[in-house]
C-alpha cells in the first residue's frame, strides 16, 4: 500500500508504475543501473495569460518538466512511494516555477521562453551528452475529445496510436467510456521482455484481467 506525502493524481501513479518497470528493466537487461531522466510535456495553455489564445489556433504550447534517478547516487532501488513522492513533487514545483514567470508582474517574452520553455531543453541535453542516460518522454492525451468526433459513421470506437520508431515514449490514453487508461510505451525488445515480468507491471495488468500490455 502506498504511503505518500499527497494523494497522486491517476497520472503520476501511472507514470511513476511504467517509469520504474523501465529502470529495473534496464538493470536486468544490463547487470546494473543506469541513470535516467523522466520528462513530462506539459500543456501551457493552462495559465490565464494564454487562455485568451483562440481556440481553433493550430498547434501546441508545451514545455517540459524533468526528473531524474541517478545510479550514481543510489545505493539501492528506491520504492513506489519515493518515486512516486520525487515525480509529483517534480511536477507541482515545476508548475509553482513557470506560474512565477508567466503570471508574474514582468510581462517578459525573453525571460518566458528563456526560463520556461529552453532551460528544461537545454539542461537535458547536458545530461544526455555526459554520458550514459536513459531518457523518457511522457504525454497524456486523456483529456482529449477523441471519442466525441463523429466521422459521418458514428462516434469513434477505438483511438489507437502509429508504430512510433523512438523508444522511451509514453502516451497515455482514455477509453471510450472513461472505465480505464491506456499506456502505449516503446522500447527496445530485450527491454521489453523484463518490462512486461516487472511484478508491479503485472499485478497491474491483473487487476485489470488483461495478461499482456499494449504496446
Amino acid at each position: 500500500m502506498l504511503k505518500l506525502n499527497c494523494k497522486p493524481s491517476t497520472n503520476v501513479v501511472l507514470i511513476v508504475l511504467i517509469w520504474k518497470a523501465q529502470i529495473n528493466a534496464t538493470q536486468a537487461r544490463y547487470g546494473r543501473f543506469r541513470s535516467s531522466i523522466l520528462s513530462v510535456l506539459m500543456y501551457l495553455r493552462i495559465y490565464k495569460k494564454f487562455k485568451k489564445i483562440p481556440e481553433n489556433c493550430c498547434g501546441n504550447l508545451f514545455t517540459t518538466m524533468t526528473t531524474r534517478f541517478d545510479q550514481a547516487n543510489e545505493s539501492k532501488m528506491m520504492g513506489l512511494n519515493e518515486f512516486v513522492d520525487q515525480v509529483g513533487g517534480a511536477i507541482r514545483n515545476s508548475i509553482v516555477e513557470y506560474a512565477n514567470v508567466i503570471e508574474g508582474p514582468n510581462d517578459d517574452e525573453d525571460e518566458f521562453f528563456s526560463k520556461v520553455i529552453m532551460k528544461p531543453q537545454i539542461e537535458i541535453s547536458e545530461d544526455i551528452r555526459k554520458g550514459e542516460v536513459d531518457f523518457h518522454i511522457i504525454s497524456s492525451v486523456r483529456n482529449f475529445p477523441f471519442y466525441e468526433a463523429d466521422l459521418s459513421w458514428g462516434k469513434v470506437a477505438w483511438v489507437s496510436l502509429v508504430q512510433r520508431p523512438h523508444k522511451g515514449i509514453l502516451l497515455m490514453d482514455g477509453s471510450s467510456n472513461g472505465d480505464r487508461v491506456e499506456a502505449w510505451v516503446t522500447m527496445d525488445v530485450e527491454d521489453m521482455a523484463y518490462f512486461e515480468k516487472d511484478p508491479n507491471v503485472a499485478l497491474f495488468l491483473i487487476n485489470q484481467g488483461r495478461t499482456r500490455p499494449k504496446m
